[in-house]
């Protein structure tokens, strides 16, 4: 087998924060660890995780489109830089510095967070210098590989073409 073959689609791992204290009050208990243990590469000395299983992503030099690797989507997440920071910083020394990152800001309050007033700190939209400051950290945490939203010249022909 080639080594383009048999894993011919990127793996994804939704991530939005590793804050403890978050993930209990957002009813998410455990899911911190659980990426972590996931992702990392190395645990105890051994290589485990999807991280070492696939390696970077690697994209189509002719398309820009994903053919295999590891690609993490962050949410950032209204007045939760910290969380991002610890989670870019862990990412930069835990799994790589080479681990590409797809910086979301795409977050809007909806549903019951707007029925309640348990979840206050999600009853808004990120601002915009919010999502810039996520990028700028995750930059300062020495990740490289972040997703500016441009698209590959063909990829753009193509959509532009539809």
């Amino acid at each position: 087998m080639g080594p383009d073959e048999g894993a011919s689609r990127p793996v994804r791992r939704e991530q939005q924060h590793l804050s403890c204290h978050l993930a209990i009050v957002w009813h998410l208990a455990g899911h911190p660890l659980a990426f972590r243990k996931a992702v990392q590469r190395r645990h105890v000395g051994k290589p485990t995780g999807i991280a070492s299983q696939v390696g970077e992503l690697a994209c189509d030099p002719e398309t820009g489109l994903a053919r295999r690797g590891l690609l993490v989507r962050h949410l950032v997440m209204p007045g939760a830089l910290e969380e991002s920071r610890q989670i870019f910083r862990w990412l930069a020394e835990d799994v790589s510095p080479d681990t590409y990152v797809n910086v979301m800001d795409q977050y809007y309050p909806a549903g019951s967070v707007l029925e309640t007033d348990r979840y206050p700190e999600l009853r808004r939209k990120l601002r915009p210098d919010e999502y810039r400051q996520g990028m700028a950290i995750a930059r300062e945490a020495g990740l490289w590989r972040l997703d500016e939203r441009r698209p590959h010249p063909l990829l753009r022909e193509r959509l532009l073409a539809v």
